[in-house]
């Protein structure tokens, strides 16, 4: 089944998670970001779903890599995470089969899908690099902690918040980088700002898409990993 014929098709997946309440349906689709690894101690190779059988297969598209050379000669079993209507979703499957030029991974369909919970409480330390844009115009900034809602950011020079026009409930974006996920521009608020030289700023994060969303919820992983 070719991935155009598929563009536009809707996978209803059901989610068998112990801790959900009852089942749960969301939705799949392609052109959503998912990545993939041979297991969670393993590097995790970005990707995007482009074609969806119901009930039989979901072919992501990824870059050629060691893992997907690794995937196509050894055919392991694959994790594959995805994010769908503001959650995070994974599953372990075989996979049926690999293409070359374009490297497609044609991962068999789950049958047991768990949610991963959104950790919107839970705040991990760290000491990330980011660059705030605000009144169109950028500063770089620290990030000292993170949760899938918001962060706290700290500014390297006084002046900077100053200059950018930086307030309580001044709508910003913060350009943030992972290894496994890339780069995206992610929208927030100004909650909270303490009054030193060089300030301390509470964001919370507003309307992100499904790739936003990912990249943080990997980004925390990443940090607790280290930790």
């Amino acid at each position: 089944m070719s991935a155009g014929a598929q563009h536009n098709r809707l996978a209803r997946l059901e989610s068998a998670s112990g801790s959900e309440k009852g089942d749960q349906d969301f939705s799949v689709s392609c052109g959503i970001r998912s990545t993939i690894q041979i297991s969670n101690d393993s590097e995790r190779v970005m990707g995007r779903i482009v074609g969806v059988s119901e009930g039989e297969v979901v072919m992501v598209r990824v870059a050629p890599s060691d893992i997907f050379k690794d995937i196509r000669d050894n055919w392991p079993d694959v994790i594959m995470r995805f994010a769908a209507e503001g959650n995070v979703y994974g599953f372990k499957s075989p996979i049926l089969g690999t293409l070359e030029n374009p490297s497609i991974v044609f991962v068999k369909w789950p049958e047991d899908v768990k949610s991963v919970k959104l950790r919107v409480h839970e705040r991990v330390p760290c000491f990330l690099n980011a660059g705030l844009i605000c009144n169109e115009l950028r500063r770089e900034v620290v990030i000292t902690d993170l949760s899938s809602g918001g962060c706290r950011i700290a500014f390297s020079k006084g002046g900077d918040a100053a200059e950018l026009g930086v307030g309580l409930e001044r709508e910003i974006s913060l350009d943030i980088s992972t290894a496994t996920a890339g780069s995206q521009t992610v929208p927030g608020r100004i909650k909270s700002m303490t009054k030193e030289k060089s300030p301390k700023c509470g964001v919370m994060f507003e309307s992100l898409d499904q790739n936003q969303q990912l990249v943080i919820d990997q980004l925390m992983d990443d940090i607790k990993a280290i930790w």
